[in-house]
């Protein structure tokens, strides 16, 4: 058995309940048309009666008249029905008057023959009355069943016809609804392939723009290899030439040191020279004048040995004072002073300074926004360290990595090992201690694209911190 194209198709659940309807409705719909059809079938045919009745009724009824003697009583007669077929024609007797004849005209006695041919007549025009009335009764049925059944072939047609045209729309709207699920197929397969040669496109658009970025980062981290290496050599270069400052700035000081001790020593020893000389001078001159005046030689010999006193106490002063020298030197041309006595100084109790700001120079290296952060007014950048035995520090320039929120709070601090070597956690711990968790900036800020406004954010910045002898 074939499939139907109803079967064949498969019509949407949607679809389907718009164009079908229950069975209970098809009866519903079908008992309702008969019912429908028999009114108007009983109607037409009232209506039909009624109107022959009243089209009979306007035409010449044929009257009888029979004479009767006035000593009986005539028995009565049904009232006659119009007879469609044939109109009955009066019987008159023979022997009976115009209508148009005077009443009192003598009127002929009736026989009793002749009453019973009335009676007679009358049976007859009854039975052929009643049966032209059962003959126009089975004509109406006959003609109301061939109507009926006209009706009922001209309803089933109908409905056939009904049917077939339901059946063509129905057939038109499964091709149209069909070509349009085919239609709607092809464009979604189309749409299916376009999106997916647009999502091929894009990804491997995005693993181009990874494999770039990729590549990108990599040279980044090899030139942030390469800076770090020329810093690191750089550094290394500095320190070098510091030390190598150092050095020869010691030796120079010792140097200076020395030739002060080797002037104020030879200094000393003229001056002992030159007061040895005058006291023997002296000694000989009070050795001459002694001779010719005892006074006199007195007096002079006092002076004498006053003189050679001072001199020999200026003598003794300055030599005790020789040593002590080079430092008021020191002090008053200003030399720094050499690690192992900052060190002593440190150990001593002494005083140092931390002086620290950003340095401008330093951008990030992704993620950088628009507007940097800065420093908040009014904040001070140095600090007094009093240092004690424990902490060890000594005078230092390093960097300090931060990380600052949104509201401008120091989050965390990486101390440059690179400056510092193994003392790098002693001076992180320093700079945890006075920095971190601190609001000492305008947070860095980001222009919101879709209402204009500034956004703060998290970035990054570096300062420098030098750790010097305090004043």
């Amino acid at each position: 058995m074939t499939q139907s194209v109803v079967e064949k198709t498969s019509i949407p659940e949607k679809t389907w309940r718009r164009q079908t309807h229950s069975p209970i409705w098809w009866i519903a719909f079908s008992c309702g048309s008969i019912i429908l059809h028999l009114i108007a079938f009983w109607l037409i045919d009232s209506y039909k009666l009624f109107g022959s009745g009243s089209a009979n009724s306007g035409e010449a009824v044929p009257i009888e008249f029979i004479e009767i003697s006035p000593q009986k009583s005539l028995p009565v007669q049904p009232k006659s029905k119009p007879v469609l077929s044939k109109p009955v024609k009066p019987i008159i007797p023979q022997n009976s008057q115009p209508a148009n004849k005077p009443s009192s005209a003598q009127k002929p006695q009736v026989s009793t023959n002749d009453e019973n041919a009335i009676a007679f007549n009358n049976q007859k025009i009854e039975e052929q009355l009643a049966e032209q009335e059962r003959q126009q009764q089975l004509l109406q049925q006959q003609q109301l069943a061939e109507q009926q059944r006209l009706l009922e072939a001209e309803q089933q047609r109908q409905l056939a016809e009904q049917l077939r045209q339901r059946q063509i729309k129905q057939a038109q709207l499964e091709a149209q609804i069909r070509q349009q699920e085919q239609l709607q197929q092809r464009r979604l397969a189309q749409q299916l392939l376009q999106q997916e040669a647009e999502q091929k496109r894009q990804l491997e658009a995005q693993r181009q723009q990874e494999a770039e970025q990729k590549r990108q980062l990599e040279i980044q981290r090899q030139q942030e290899a390469e800076q770090k290496r020329q810093l690191e050599e750089q550094r290394q270069q500095e320190a070098e030439q510091k030390r190598q400052l150092e050095i020869q700035r010691q030796q120079e000081e010792q140097q200076r040191q020395l030739e002060a001790q080797q002037r104020q020593q030879e200094e000393n020893r003229r001056l002992a020279q030159q007061g040895k000389l005058e006291a023997e001078e002296q000694r000989r001159l009070a050795t001459r004048q002694q001779s010719q005046n005892s006074p006199v030689g007195e007096k002079i010999s006092d002076e004498i040995i006053d003189r050679y006193g001072q001199n020999v106490k200026q003598a003794s002063t300055t030599n005790q004072q020789t040593p002590q020298s080079p430092v008021q030197n020191n002090q008053q041309e200003d030399i720094p002073l050499n690690r192992s006595q900052q060190t002593e100084l440190n150990q001593s109790g002494g005083i140092l300074t931390a002086t620290w700001d950003m340095d401008r120079s330093f951008k990030q290296k992704r993620d950088i926004p628009e507007n940097p952060p800065q420093l908040k007014q009014n904040i001070s950048r140095n600090f007094i360290i009093k240092t004690l035995s424990e902490d060890n520090l000594e005078p230092v320039e390093f960097q300090v990595y931060l990380t600052i929120d949104e509201e401008g709070r120091i989050e965390e601090l990486f101390v440059d090992p690179s400056t510092l070597g193994a003392k790098r956690q002693q001076y992180q711990t320093y700079v945890d201690d006075n920095l971190k968790g601190k609001k000492l900036f305008e947070p860095a800020t980001d222009t919101d694209p879709t209402t204009g406004k500034l956004t703060p954010r998290a970035s990054k910045s570096l300062i420098r911190i030098k750790i010097q002898q305090g004043s």
